[in-house]
């Protein structure tokens, strides 16, 4: 079930309009797109991710290595063009956690306005393709940006800010409690999000599971912020309502089977750890889909 998800995902990527931020594997690593400015700036992204790359991406901060020098290097298709000064260097590339921090010559600097958003963004679209990347920090010879945003831009800002406009649909199955609370029943579904990471389809896959029908149990209406959720060496991080919380502890492991089936359909997700506000039985255990479990016992 799970390999079938997955490649259709993986279709639904690269057949999108504005590329958004998809990965196929290849024999030698994994092809990702650049963003560069597309040179036509027809409606829709003003982003073109024609243009790819294959990394290796066992070592992340080399492959976000690879992946910003090619964007400093520019475009070689005549449909792109690029947002960045070209003498501007990478000086430095570490992973903290999920965030990304890139440190720039001082050319960088000379960026500002809507350039300096064109530039970040190029980034920020590019480099949170790679799995466990969930935003950047950028600083100009280990400074903050003088004419920048501060903090951590990520791909969701990149969105809302319009650099790319076009949903990305993907099919999925969601696994809801039956009405009687007996067994698991799984509902297909096409949910639309802004964005390719995975953390962002997870999102969009549990604030799904609170909409059913009359023949499925539904958890309680909530929504979860990019705060709440990640997905870090396979395993997606969730922060629990506390009205989920209660439902699974009140009603039996069906429930908490029913987000992890549901999440782990996604590419790049094996298993999910639960987070709750108070000391609980769920807070920090880690549970794996049916199917692994059994192999695992």
């Amino acid at each position: 079930m799970k390999k079938g998800i997955c490649g259709l995902l993986s279709l639904l990527l690269a057949l999108s309009l504005c590329g958004c931020g998809g990965s196929a594997q290849a024999e030698t690593g994994t092809t990702l797109a650049l963003y560069f400015l597309s040179a036509e700036a027809e409606s829709g992204s003003i982003y073109s991710s024609d243009a790819t790359l294959t990394v290796d991406t066992s070592d992340c901060e080399e492959a976000a290595s690879q992946l910003v020098n090619a964007l400093l290097d520019g475009p070689e298709l005549a449909t792109q063009t690029s947002p960045f000064p070209s003498s501007v260097r990478l000086l430095s590339c570490e992973l903290s956690g999920s965030v990304l921090t890139l440190n720039f010559s001082e050319e960088y600097g000379k960026l500002s306005g809507s350039a300096l958003t064109a530039a970040n963004y190029s980034l920020v679209l590019t480099l949170c393709q790679l799995d466990g990347v969930d935003g950047l920090l950028l600083l100009l010879e280990g400074n903050p940006l003088p004419n920048g945003p501060s903090g951590v831009l990520t791909q969701e800002q990149a969105m809302l800010r319009g650099a790319v406009s076009d949903p990305v649909t993907f099919a999925v199955q969601l696994y809801f409690p039956n009405a009687d609370g007996t067994a698991l029943e799984a509902d297909y579904r096409q949910l639309s999000v802004f964005g390719t990471a995975s953390r962002t389809w997870c999102i969009a896959i549990l604030e799904a599971l609170c909409v059913g029908s009359s023949d499925y149990s539904v958890f309680p209406e909530a929504s979860f912020s990019s705060a709440e959720v990640s997905v870090s060496q396979g395993i997606c991080e969730v922060q629990l309502p506390d009205s989920w919380t209660e439902c699974i502890l009140q009603n039996g492991d069906l429930w908490q089977e029913s987000i992890v089936e549901s999440l782990c359909q996604v590419d790049g997700v094996n298993a999910v750890r639960f987070h709750t506000s108070d000391a609980t039985t769920l807070d920090g255990q880690i549970f794996y889909p049916q199917e692994n479990a059994e192999e695992a016992g």
